[in-house]
């Protein structure tokens, strides 16, 4: 087009910005090493070489052509290698010398591309390994993230020297206001130890890098220090007085490595001016006017570059640009969420050549938030004249809100491919896999169906989602049927499907099928792990058939795999399943002896099977075995369990054992001690006075009891009869630092109520009262019953009555237990007005209710009451002997209709 040059070229300018990445390596193919790498126009092995050794200086960027270059050679495999030799040298020098001992030996490292990796930022496309513009902003955003992963080369060499008797100095440039994050990430990348960690005070920020760590190592030399060795990525590190005995030059050597000039990136980018991106025109001079001052030309649109396959490569300035003005917080005066919006439409209006598919592609990978990527997925299309979602925006979108924490993400995939298909976009494979993989079992058919609307044809791994999918929605035949299929086809699943496969058929007890999956596995080359094993195994011993379970446990250990404590409970189990006790202790012995910990699942196997076998007695010698894995909490759920499943002498017994190789018992492991006794406190065991010493033990050598043990304490003493015992404990707490609580008190009141000494407990009721603690239901509950079994009727009357008063809510157990009382001494009336109260409270009847009832209809008397165990104080007021549960339950509707009449 022509046009009258009065005016400037306006440039399109764009700024780097650091994405959101992961922290991985972008997608460039890892080669063994750059010889020969050829670039038009420009050796890159030349600049290199300039770089190394100084002559080009003040650079700013690594030449674009030379991109592909650095990244290469800093994922190939050269790296490690000269890495290794970096260190190697200087690990043999270490070897070499001989350390006084004395603590003042010191070997210092620097920290950012010495010991610590930041290639995970450089290879961020935005960085393009230093072909774009250093921002400080970004890397600053990196550093205060801590993951930099380690040099593995340099962290070697660091184990190394630690286990020589070297002390580790760190010196840094990195600022002082990211202490706590250096001391993470040097944690975190498994430098665990050091000396020294010195970085960069504020007030030295002006400082270059060399003046400032010759300081700091001067210091460390006046300190009585010798720096023996010393090792870094810069000059700067190296060059200096004090700069040690011997210094070493590294590079960076695995996968995460940088190549030897990128090493000048970090300091130099810092100090250049900043270099804008602009789009590039042509244009040509037409025509020309007699004066000079006007010219016509014609310009030519710019064309994008290209890659080997004629695809256009995307305009990363673009894409960080976009993504920052997306990202960034607004200003306060445009605090509207649709100003990045207006931007951005003013931004893409005038650019040329418009916003391409692909860059959209990029710049969604980039948004970590799914509601503004799906905001800018629709603003193209309407924004941008002749813009037109292909496969992989509308694959980048899907799979962006896959991910999505909200709830209603499957339904936000369905409205994009519902969208998809109104506008005539033909999918891929990749479009149907991301689909099977959201929707799972719920629309699985209409993801076969686009694959037939679309011409597709199924992969492998598509086949793979199939069948995870049905696999996931238990629907095992289709997933079995897929399988059919892809083993018709000549596919192969890899380990993991295999066992979800092998999983799914085990615990459908399909035994041959899963064993023809497990033949079929091994057919295929596809090696069998513990998993594998751990599946077939537990499959085997659940339907009875242990010899076949201890085979493939052995075709495990034959074919080199490891089992871990899941292989080995499993084992356990289906030993113990079929009654294999020998086998199963066996078992156990050899699970300890290869250094797999027993976790609480398989003493509770093993101790199962010891007791439905009445071999109890083999407890010791499982113990025996396990003893380097025997500690206060293994005792505790040991003394735990055994409580549960009755044994309390036998818990009593290993719990006094603790003792032989603790010198304080577990405080879990007393209070399951003090459960089970004071469970057999009135059992057959009658075991009061192992609760007392049990007591005594605590006060002696810890811990010390709290409320919780007081609390139990008074409950047992008083269940068994002991109430000077409980009175004692009671008052003890009372002296103790621990203070009575309501709990406390109504153990303390059902003892001697139930005891019969009733005029204590209401003594104790009235002192609860004056100290501030309020009664609840169970203490009103337990004095009525006391005065009503007494037959002083109208104290419980007037007890209830206060309780009312006192807003304290009666529950239905109440209500039984005054019922009860009225009943049995003869007064109907008020046993019929205190039902009707209790149904107008909205409380609902049990059998308890009904049974009195039913006594009211029949005019029998009862003498006997049932007491059953409460979990608070020991007791729950229970009436009622005679009736039998069946009986009431019939009676229910009868009584109720009875009582109905008789209120009317």
């Amino acid at each position: 087009m022509e046009l009258t040059l009065f005016f400037f070229l306006a440039s399109v300018l764009a700024t780097s910005q650091a994405a959101s990445t992961p922290n991985k390596i972008h997608l460039l193919r890892p080669h063994s090493g750059s010889s020969g790498h050829h670039v038009p126009g420009i050796s890159c092995l030349s600049w290199r070489l300039a770089v190394e050794v100084d002559n080009i200086r003040n650079w700013d960027v690594v030449p674009g052509a030379c991109e592909n270059y650095v990244g290469h050679y800093m994922l190939g495999h050269q790296y490690r290698k000269d890495c290794n030799a970096a260190t190697a040298p200087a690990l043999q020098y270490a070897k070499s010398l001989k350390l006084t001992g004395d603590g003042k030996d010191v070997w210092v490292f620097d920290i950012d591309e010495t010991a610590l990796s930041n290639l995970p930022y450089y290879a961020r496309p935005e960085i393009g390994f230093g072909a774009n513009e250093y921002n400080a902003t970004s890397f600053d955003e990196w550093i205060a993230e801590g993951i930099a992963p380690p040099v593995p080369a340099v962290l070697k060499l660091y184990q190394k020297l630690l286990r020589l008797g070297f002390k580790i100095v760190f010196i840094s440039g990195t600022s002082e206001k990211y202490r706590e994050i250096k001391i993470s990430n040097l944690k975190l990348a498994g430098y665990h130890t050091w000396e020294k960690l010195i970085l960069r005070p504020t007030s030295e920020s002006g400082t270059t890098a060399l003046v400032f760590k010759t300081a700091m190592r001067k210091e460390l030399v006046e300190a009585g220090y010798r720096i023996l060795g010393n090792i870094g990525d810069q000059w700067s590190d190296l060059f200096g007085t004090d700069s040690g005995n011997r210094t070493f030059k590294s590079t960076e050597a695995n996968d995460n490595a940088a190549p030897p000039p990128y090493h000048h990136l970090r300091a130099t980018l810092r100090h250049v001016q900043r270099r804008h991106f602009a789009t590039k025109y042509t244009a040509k001079v037409v025509t020309e006017s007699s004066d000079g001052r006007k010219l016509a030309i014609s310009v030519n649109p710019p064309a994008l570059p290209t890659d080997i396959r004629g695809y256009t490569l995307p305009r990363r300035d673009l894409i960080c640009q976009v993504t920052k003005l997306l990202t960034q917080s607004p200003p306060a005066a445009a605090s509207s969420p649709d100003h990045p919006f207006l931007l951005l439409s003013d931004l893409l209006h005038t650019l040329s050549p418009p916003l391409a598919p692909s860059e959209a592609s990029e710049i969604l990978k980039s948004l970590s938030s799914p509601h503004l990527a799906l905001r800018f997925f629709r603003f193209c299309p309407s924004h941008i004249p002749n813009f037109r979602h292909d496969p992989f925006t509308y694959n980048r979108i899907l799979l962006i809100l896959s991910k999505s924490p909200s709830d209603d993400r499957n339904d936000a995939v369905r409205r994009i491919l519902n969208e998809m298909e109104r506008s005539g976009v033909r999918g891929n494979i990749s479009t149907v896999n991301l689909l099977i993989g959201v929707f799972g079992g719920e629309e699985l058919e209409r993801c076969l169906g686009l694959v037939k609307k679309w011409e597709l044809r199924l992969n492998c791994y598509t086949y793979k989602c199939l069948l995870q999918a049905y696999l996931r929605s238990s629907d095992l035949s289709k997933a079995f049927d897929v399988y059919g299929e892809m083993r018709r086809k000549g596919y192969k699943l890899d380990i993991f499907t295999y066992n979800m496969l092998l999983d799914a058929l085990a615990k459908d007890e399909k035994v041959d099928q899963a064993y023809k999956v497990f033949d079929d596995m091994k057919h295929n080359h596809c090696e069998p792990d513990e998993y594998t094993y751990t599946i077939l195994v537990r499959m085997t011993g659940k339907i009875g058939k242990p010899d076949e379970a201890l085979a493939l446990f052995q075709e495990m250990l034959t074919k080199g795999c490891i089992p871990n404590s899941i292989a080995y409970n499993t084992m356990i189990q289906a030993l113990a399943k079929n009654r294999m006790v020998d086998k199963t202790i066996f078992l156990f012995s050899k699970m300890v002896e290869n250094d797999c910990r027993p976790n609480e699942f398989t003493y509770s196997v093993i101790l199962n099977v010891l007791v439905a076998e009445g071999q109890l007695g083999k407890l010791d010698e499982v113990v025996t075995i396990s003893d380097k894995y025997m500690n206060k909490s293994i005792y505790a759920y040991l003394v735990r369990t055994l409580s549960k499943l009755g044994h309390a002498s036998e818990a009593h017994r290993l719990f006094c054992n603790m003792w032989s190789f603790h010198n304080m018992g577990d405080r879990d492991a007393y209070f399951s001690m003090l459960e089970s006794l004071c469970n057999a406190a009135l059992g057959k065991f009658k075991q009061v006075s192992h609760l007392h010493d049990l007591y005594e033990k605590m006060k002696k050598d810890g811990p010390l009891p709290d409320i919780f043990t007081y609390n139990i304490l008074i409950s047992s003493f008083g269940r068994a009869g002991r109430v000077d015992e409980a009175v004692k404990i009671f008052e003890e707490l009372e002296n103790s630092k621990c203070k009575p609580d309501i709990i406390s008190y109504n153990s303390l009141i059902n003892c001697l109520g139930k005891n019969g000494d009733l005029d204590e407990a209401h003594i104790r009721f009235k002192e609860m009262q004056e100290k501030g603690l309020n009664p609840d239901v169970v203490t009103y509950s337990t004095l009525i019953e006391c005065f009503g079994k007494t037959d002083k009727v109208e104290m419980a009357r007037r007890l209830f009555d206060q309780m009312l008063a006192e807003g304290c809510c009666p529950n239905i157990v109440t209500y039984n237990i005054l019922l009860d009382c009225l009943e049995r001494s003869g007064r109907t009336a008020e046993a019929v007005d205190l039902y009707a109260n209790l149904k107008q409270q909205g409380l609902t009847p049990d059998s308890i209710t009904y049974a009195v009832l039913e006594r009211l209809q029949s005019g029998s008397r009862r003498s006997g009451r049932i007491r059953r165990q409460s979990p608070i104080t020991g007791w729950v007021v229970s009436p009622l002997r005679g009736v039998a549960l069946v009986e009431a339950s019939k009676a229910c509707r009868g009584a109720d209709i009875y009582m109905t009449d008789v209120i009317v």
